[in-house]
């Protein structure tokens, strides 16, 4: 399977007609293997396209608001620029930290407000 040329939905796609299922948990991509049979090729791409399946997965489950998804693609336009010049993956993946990060910070803060 050569899933790195394809689009990340057709891949989703692909993987979940086999069987497998993934769910996200924070930052941590879950996987589901049709009767506990992992796929080595398979859990590589996984591994090496986790970025573009966590922005997938969340935009997909509407867990990033239009904001985060919005700040997210400014992240990795500024991170691959010539400025920074980072590898579009690394980019991905730093751009998807600094989202989840000002998430969860924003949540901490929400949640100390309804405590005073």
């Amino acid at each position: 399977m050569k899933a790195e040329s394809i689009p990340i939905q057709e891949f989703l796609g692909q993987i979940e007609a086999r069987g497998i299922r993934l769910r996200v948990e924070g930052e941590v991509v879950k996987v589901g293997w049709p009767e506990k049979k992992q796929d080595p090729e398979i859990r590589q791409i996984l591994v090496e396209r986790k970025p573009e399946i966590l922005v997938a997965l969340s935009h997909s489950l509407g867990r990033l608001t239009d904001a985060e998804r919005e700040a997210y693609e400014q992240y990795i336009e500024i991170m691959v620029s010539p400025k920074f010049n980072l590898p579009m993956k690394q980019a991905e993946r730093e751009a998807m930290q600094l989202v989840l990060q000002a998430k969860r910070s924003f949540q901490a803060r929400q949640t100390l407000k309804m405590e005073k």
